[in-house]
């Protein structure tokens, strides 16, 4: 004790020279305040800032602390005192400050083996290794947990210390939360396992208590014994056995309680629990303190016990041998590693606690006048909690054999200790090997442009410091940024708070190592608080889908070719490299660099969340690369799908995929109209097989080959990376093609055809010119278009007098009906052709066509004087003689009737709209010609009396008066048809009289059509015999003759003749004036077409002759210029130039 005093005078009352800029810095969690209260004066040493530096190790202080750290120049050592159990930050720390000595936390894994670490707390592979010698003991095989659910720490603890005990082949039966034991304790007795290991806290062990009381006497009579150990993770909980936080169990019946407590204790310390109890009582422990017991108290007294023994170290130098503390003895093994033992500490009858056996590599009985009255009984073996006399042979024998194996293993202990050391010093160490990269190497590019390092400058005012925070938020959404100097990729990690075991730091390193001209170089995982990332060289080029999605970026097959191979030699890489897959393959991961090389990046993530325990969430778009068979494991949920698996034959499979990318440059499954959801829906549950479709057009066949092996349902059947990197090379005859040399060459063949190039876009240019200006004309007037051309508005003009022409096609309705309508379109397009073709002869413009109605219109926009009448007039001749011989494609022998009505007047014309601008006339001369065309008859030419009068003035045509018709919301005109013209030489169609002036009986159309099939079959066979005819023998002569009479040309001759009757006067009947055929069989063939040509009212046969009797117009009902053509029949209209 006089010691003990000695050393805490010495660091409160030594001069401060000796502990100048020499401050141990303490990560705690654990208020000051809680440390005053629970420990006495030498907890002085605690928060005596001239000894000690406090830091908050809570999770949102972390980074704070981390940078008061790294900044401060007065560090002696560093102590951790969490409850995370996870060691690689303070291996980072050690890394740091090489030179710095660091007592590690609580770790439940052996930390890295740095000289500067001192190892002073037990790990989970220590506390199974006691256990399995307890289980050896007692011939166990089987063990359940009983495992607090309150503190994450507890559960990895249990992780650890379970799996340490299933690799030594013993099997865990059974996990029971401490919420649910008291529901279940009757059932444990049921399980094959008669050791159950329990990891909670004070509170939680002293509510099992009886429980495990009351079920062990209910059942003990009945069942096999069963033991239940509390482990104890720190040498610290003999503080537990204190009277100060002793609980008070002899209310559960001491001898009914199969409880033990499994102690890790210093190697040096003695056997003696009350020794060590009551220098805890008196030396350590507040005697007024009212605190009660809990874990803090254990991270107290840890932080403590390291403290006390970094400030010895500063005056006594490495290497370390046995230390005593306050607490007393510390030993240490040559890797600076404590050294403990373990014992098991139990209830004698008369309630205390005492150590009843020690562990060092086998159970060994320590004191042998333990009062302990309760026996337990396994499986084959009766052993008992008594002690027995064999101790000491156990432990002679452990020696012996821990110092054999010692000396057989030495040399090769310190030569893979020295090849370990080595080896983590280069992966942790500062330079361009390094893997884990903080804050302060990374400087992220802003998304606006400008560049902010998340470093925080902790000397900057409050509200600085918040303004600061917002920003950095807004960093860690860039993915893009500056490590020594060069941009580099960041590749966030959606784990939350990062966990760096020792399976993730291998991982990490096989990713460091991997290096291949066609991988992208892995460069670090950038550790941040919330925000975890993978970080990746810069791809300048963009992703293989940005290069693809770029139209202006011509792509020919040795490119597409090259970009190919590069991807196979990529993944075959890394299928042979440890990672074996990339399980993320796409070509939004395919970067291309400066110099067009394509590499792969984001490899082997589903791993990296494996090993974090977090699932790997992508969009449902992303499961179009995924091979079949992943996506059937696959959740899917919202459009969110959580991918379970990944293998190399998926890889392929997404190989294939993105070569239907490279040859259509179009997304996955492009072609086909369907949403996502539907595609992965089909490809989940076949049949059928869907796959993208491609035609043999777009890709020579060896490449669509190539796509559709990788497509293979069957991942066995789909070819490796090894054999498509031949396959590959075999499509380009062998030949090794580089990128940048193709593109220098088109860069050079561009050059010297650029001048030739830019005459041919000219000339080009020029003929579309000229295109779109002959559509435009076409389309509006000449004189309009150019107006509109150069912007300027097209006002309505008034025209004085203009001559209007309507046509229509008489029976189009009952031929439409007949008809497809791709017939009609067909029937309309031949007919219109022909019509705008004869129009180009005149000085007239086409207005529009609806249907079967086409409307011309002569004296605008340029006026022509009277001349517009005489224009329109030929063109109606020219046209109706034009339809007199056109067929109907589909309907041969059915006429194609067309009536005309011609009007002269007044309009207006002008541009209507904006879009698809439409030159329209408007005014009642557009009404009145549209009328004349209703009002006239098939092969007619109706003029109005004004139109009529026009074409008398100019002189030559041939007109005859019609009579007084009635035109509907007009009254009665006058009007005439235009019959011909002087000089005009053209065979018109002779008219059809009929009381239906705008329909065809369906009936008669069939009859025509069957008729003319039958014709022309009969004019086939015709010809067919006439080679025949010629080849055989001429027949005998007969001197029979037979006289047949046949009307001309076998057709009905019918002239008919226009009547005009007195509204007073009855039309006279004349049976002459029908024609009686005698040949039948001629007369049925024609029969159809007279029908067509010449249908007569039923009470008024039309006669063949024109001498009619009808009486025709007064002199008083005939214009006053035609009056003196007014003859004995009727008005002859016959032009003549002279004035009347």
């Amino acid at each position: 004790m006089e010691f003990l005093s000695s050393i805490i005078i010495i660091f409160i009352f030594i001069p401060s020279y000796l502990c100048l800029n020499n401050l141990t810095y303490v990560f705690s969690h654990t208020a000051t305040s809680d440390i005053n209260v629970l420990v006495s004066s030498n907890g002085l040493i605690l928060t005596n800032t001239a000894y000690v530096k406090r830091l908050s190790s809570s999770t949102v202080d972390l980074l704070q602390s981390t940078e008061k750290l790294l900044n401060a120049t007065d560090v002696q050592s560093i102590v951790f005192g969490w409850n995370t159990g996870d060691c690689s930050y303070p291996s980072a720390i050690a890394l740091k400050y090489p030179t710095k000595y660091i007592s590690s936390p609580i770790c439940f894994t052996h930390v890295s083996s740095l000289n500067n670490i001192l190892r002073l707390t037990v790990t989970s592979e220590e506390l199974g290794q006691a256990a399995v010698s307890f289980m050896n003991y007692y011939s166990l095989h089987y063990f359940s947990m009983i495992l607090s659910d309150s503190n994450e720490f507890y559960l990895n603890l249990a992780q650890k210390f379970s799996s340490y005990l299933s690799q030594k082949s013993y099997i865990f039966e059974k996990l029971i939360s401490v919420s649910n034991f008291s529901s279940s304790s009757s059932l444990i007795y049921s399980l094959r396992s008669r050791v159950f290991f329990i990891i909670c806290s004070y509170d939680e062990e002293t509510s099992l208590y009886p429980i495990i009381s009351s079920s062990y006497q209910s059942v003990s009579s009945t069942m096999r014994n069963v033991i239940f150990i509390f482990i104890r993770w720190s040498h610290h909980f003999v503080s537990f056995y204190t009277t100060q936080f002793l609980p008070n169990v002899t209310l559960y019946g001491p001898s009914y309680i199969p409880i033990l407590h499994l102690l890790p204790m210093d190697s040096s310390m003695t056997n003696n629990l009350d020794d060590m109890i009551s220098t805890y009582e008196q030396d350590i422990f507040n005697p007024t303190s009212n605190m009660p017991f809990s874990d803090d108290i254990i991270f107290i007294l840890s932080e403590l016990e390291s403290v006390d023994l970094l400030r010895q170290i500063s005056i006594i130098d490495f290497p370390l041998t046995n230390r005593s503390t306050m607490f007393g003895q510390i030993t240490f093994d040559n890797n600076q590693q404590r050294s403990f033992i373990y014992s098991l500490i139990g209830r004698q009858c008369n309630g205390s606690w005492a150590i009843l056996k020690s562990i060092d590599s086998v159970l060994i009985n320590v004191n042998t006048n333990l009062n302990v009255c309760i026996s337990y009984q396994f499986d084959d073996t009766i052993a008992t909690i008594t002690p027995e006399d064999s101790g000491w042979r156990i432990l002679r024998i452990a020696l012996f054999t821990l110092l054999g194996v010692a000396l057989a293993c030495a040399a090769g202990l310190i030569a893979f200790f020295i090849v370990r050391n080595q080896r983590n010093r280069k992966q942790f160490s500062k330079g361009p090997n390094k893997i884990i990269l903080l804050p302060d190497d990374l400087m992220f590019v802003m998304p606006k442009g400008s560049i902010f390092t998340s470093k925080v400058n902790l000397k900057n005012e409050p509200h600085e410091r918040s303004n600061v925070s917002i920003r950095s938020e807004e960093i860690q959404a860039g993915k893009t940024a500056r490590y020594n100097g060069d941009l580099v990729e960041v590749k966030k990690l959606h784990i939350g708070p990062l966990s760096l075991r020792t399976k993730v730091m291998r991982e990490l390193r096989q990713l460091k190592d991997l290096r291949h001209e066609n991988v992208n170089t892995f460069l670090g995982l950038f550790i941040d608080q919330n925000a975890p990332a993978l970080i990746f060289e810069y791809g300048h080029r963009g992703s293989l889908e940005d290069i693809l999605k770029k139209e202006e970026i011509k792509l020919d097959w040795n490119f597409k070719w090259s970009m190919l191979n590069d991807l196979v030699r990529g993944m075959r890489y890394l299928t042979n490299s440890p990672i074996r897959c990339h399980g993320n393959l796409k070509s939004r991961n395919c970067i291309v660099d400066s110099r067009w090389v394509l590499k792969v990046t984001d490899y082997h993530l589903n791993e990296m969340y494996t090993l974090q325990n977090a699932p790997r969430q992508v969009e449902i778009v992303d499961l179009l690369w995924m091979s079949p068979e992943h996506i059937r494991t696959a959740i899917i949920k919202n459009d969110v799908a959580t991918v379970m698996t990944s293998s190399a034959a998926g890889d392929v499979y997404s190989f294939g995929i993105i070569m239907q990318e490279v040859i259509l440059r179009g997304p996955p499954f492009c072609m086909l109209d369907l949403t996502p959801q539907e595609i992965i829906a089909k490809i989940k549950k076949p049949p059928p097989l869907l796959r993208p479709s491609v035609s043999k057009q777009t890709a020579p066949p060896e490449y669509i080959n190539s796509m559709k092996q990788c497509w293979a349902e069957q991942a066995e059947t789909r070819p490796s990376f090894n054999d498509l990197a031949q396959s590959i090379k075999s499509l380009n005859g062998g030949k090794k093609v580089n990128i940048v040399d193709t593109m220098f060459k088109m860069l050079e063949q561009y050059s010297n055809n650029l001048e030739d190039l830019i005459k041919e876009r000219t000339t080009q240019l020029e003929e579309e010119k000229k295109k779109t200006d002959k559509l435009l004309s076409q389309m509006l007037p000449p004189s309009v278009a150019e107006s509109l051309k150069s912007g300027k508005a097209v006002e309505a003009v008034w025209y004085e007098c203009v001559t209007i022409y309507f046509s229509d096609i008489v029976g189009f309705t009952t031929i439409s009906a007949l008809s497809s309508p791709m017939e009609v379109i067909d029937l309309l397009n031949d007919l219109y052709t022909m019509f705008d073709s004869i129009l180009e002869d005149f000085d007239c413009y086409k207005v529009e066509t609806i249907g079967d109605a086409y409307m011309v219109v002569s004296g605008l926009p340029i006026e022509n004087g009277k001349r517009h009448a005489s224009e329109i007039a030929i063109m109606a001749l020219t046209l109706l003689h034009a339809c007199g011989k056109f067929k109907i494609r589909h309907m041969p022998g059915v006429p194609l009737q067309l009536r005309i009505g011609l009007h002269s007047g007044a309009c207006v014309a002008g541009v209507v709209g904006l879009k698809m601008p439409r030159y329209c006339l408007f005014g009642d001369t557009v009404n009145t010609a549209s009328r004349m065309e209703s009002t006239g008859m098939a092969y007619r030419i109706h003029s109005s009396e004004t139109t009529a009068g026009l074409l008398e003035e100019i002189g030559g045509f041939q007109l005859e008066y019609r009579g007084i018709t009635e035109i509907k919301g007009r009254g009665n005109y006058k009007t005439y048809w235009l019959t011909g013209k002087d000089g005009f030489d053209k065979e018109l169609p002779p008219p059809v009289i009929s009381e239906n002036n705008h329909g065809l009986d369906k009936e008669l159309v069939k009859l025509a059509e069957k008729n003319a099939r039958e014709r022309e079959k009969r004019e086939r066979e015709k010809r067919e015999r006439e080679p025949q005819e010629k080849q055989a023998p001429p027949p005998p002569k007969t001197t029979t003759t037979t006289t047949t009479t046949l009307p001309v040309n076998n057709h009905i001759q019918v002239q008919p003749t226009i009547e005009t009757i007195a509204s007073d006067q009855k039309p006279k009947k004349t049976r002459n004036s029908y024609v009686t055929m005698t040949n039948n069989i001629n007369h049925d063939m024609n029969k159809t077409e007279d029908l067509l040509r010449f249908t007569p009212p039923p009470d008024a046969p039309s006669s063949l002759t024109s001498n009619s009797t009808n009486k025709h117009p007064s002199p008083n009902e005939l214009p006053a210029k035609l009056q003196q053509m007014d003859g004995p029949s009727g008005p002859v209209r016959k032009s003549t130039k002279a004035k009347w």
